[in-house]
């Protein structure tokens, strides 16, 4: 089926923030939320679409382009595996 793994959104989320040279603090004085719920939000491989959408915009990242292109390669995976099988009819 799929080789590629899926994409983690919270240590994405974790890197581009140390990317960008943003603290914790920071992140959690914009959404708002506590500094916990910023070390909940790294470890979580999936998090709600509203969230993310807000830290998307007040970090000025699209980190929907992660899970877009994690879907056009399994969409692509999925493709090449169907015609292979049929090929080998």
């Amino acid at each position: 089926m799929n080789a590629q793994t899926q994409p983690h959104i919270g240590k994405i989320i974790q890197a581009k923030l140390k990317e960008q040279r943003r603290s914790v603090t920071w992140l959690a004085n914009q959404i708002p939320c506590t500094r916990d719920n910023i070390y909940k939000i790294f470890s979580k491989q999936w998090i709600s679409t509203d969230m993310l959408m807000q830290i998307s915009l007040v970090m000025d990242c699209n980190f929907f382009i992660f899970l877009s292109n994690y879907y056009q390669d399994s969409k692509q995976d999925e493709t090449l595996s169907t015609s292979a099988n049929i090929t080998q009819l």
